[in-house]
This record gives C-alpha cells, sequence and structure tokens, in this order.
C-alpha cells in the first residue's frame, strides 16, 4: 500500500495444482490484494523457498484463496528460515533409561505436561525448522539425546499454547561469548503443531526485524 509492504505469518491450509487457500490472522483489505504481487515464504527442512501468487478470493475464517503465478523457486540453505530470538529455553539430557528416539519422544511428552518440571532461562536462542542454539551452563556430547524446552512468543492461528518441548540431538558444543557453553541441536520427530510455532516464531521475528528496515 503506498509502496509499503504488508508482511503477515499464516497457515496453508489447502492446495491443488493451481492455487492454495491460506488462513492469515491479518485482514488486509481485499482492494489492496487485488492488485498486490503476492510472495509466500516458506521452508522444507534447511531451505527456504518462494512462491508467486495472485489474489483469487476471500473465503470464511480469515482464509484466502491466492492462484499459483508459477512453480516455487528453491532459495539458499538457511535463507529466512531461522532467526536469532530472546526466548526462555532450556536443555534437558533424556535418561540412560529411555535413551533412544522413542524414549526421548516420551520424556518430551512427560517435560511437556509438567511444566513444574523445568527451569528456563532467557538468553538468545538461534531457532529454525530443524534446530537450535541454545545457552548452556556447561558442554554437551555430540549426539547426546536431549529434549530442547522453549517459550515461544507467537500468536499462530489455531494455537493456544506457545511452549515446545522437543527431542533432539546435540550437533555440538562451543564456549559462547559471554561464558557457558552455546549447544547447537537438532529437532528430531519435531511435531507438526510445534514446528507450526517455531516456523511461526521465525518469520514473526523476521518480518520483524524487515518491517524496521522499511521508511515511514
Amino acid at each position: 500500500h503506498g509502496g509499503q509492504p504488508l508482511l503477515s505469518h499464516g497457515q496453508v491450509v489447502a492446495v491443488s495444482p493451481t492455487s492454495l487457500v491460506v488462513k492469515v490472522p491479518a485482514r488486509p483489505e481485499d482492494a489492496l490484494l487485488e492488485k498486490a504481487v503476492i510472495t509466500l515464504m516458506y521452508s522444507v527442512g534447511d531451505t527456504s523457498y518462494t512462491l508467486r501468487c495472485a489474489w483469487g478470493e476471500r473465503l470464511p475464517g480469515d482464509q484466502l484463496l491466492l492462484r499459483m503465478s508459477g512453480e516455487p523457486r528453491r532459495g539458499e540453505r538457511r535463507e529466512f528460515i531461522r532467526t536469532e530470538i530472546a526466548l526462555e529455553a532450556g536443555i534437558y539430557p533424556v535418561p540412560e533409561h529411555q535413551a533412544t528416539p522413542e524414549g526421548a519422544a516420551d520424556y518430551a511428552a512427560d517435560l511437556r505436561g509438567d511444566p513444574g518440571a523445568t527451569r528456563l532461562r532467557r538468553g538468545l536462542v538461534d531457532l529454525s525448522g530443524s534446530g537450535a542454539r541454545i545457552p548452556a551452563d556447561a558442554p554437551l556430547k555430540k549426539d547426546l539425546l536431549v529434549v530442547a524446552v522453549i517459550e515461544l512468543e507467537v500468536d499462530a492461528p489455531g494455537e493456544t499454547s506457545s511452549r515446545i518441548a522437543a527431542p533432539a540431538r546435540v550437533v555440538r558444543s562451543k564456549p559462547a561469548k559471554d561464558g557457558g557453553q552455546d549447544v547447537a541441536l537438532h529437532f528430531i520427530g519435531l511435531s507438526t503443531a510445534e514446528g507450526d510455532l517455531v516456523h511461526a516464531a521465525v518469520f514473526a521475528a523476521r518480518m520483524a526485524d524487515l518491517s524496521a528496515t522499511i521508511p515511514a
């Protein structure tokens, strides 16, 4: 509008060969959308994609029908799909008797169901849909099974909880500049609902950063 981009995160709820339906929390005016160039940005694993679309019509329930204008374009690895956010987070090693991917999932469910069992601390978390880098007090062994508990600050469509408990493997630990350790994790078995929360948090933070660079 007036040369200013409108930025919003959303959720794809239906796809056909030529169109898709997106649920978005923002409600831009139809007159703006009819003339807009609409670009969807999303990620699959560690790779980002963009897809150009044209306005179709407004549907009930904050849903928009968009017409695809071409094929998805693959971006660079880690492009626009991760960000560094100040969040409450903690890393919990999986007990030895549960040290399998299935056991890690069970342990994550236990922590998810008992918030009082975790003590999180606020720090800069490098977050993406495939993993995270979280501050810790001590180094953790590579390939150790853990559960990453993260309190996300996002208002995602249809979500009522912002805390995730994600099974993960330690990729590496290295000393942090301000003391302690930065522990890099790769998520394993992240649920669809928690994955949607993570992507919503990442895109919301990136859009806030982008909006701050746009002249008023």
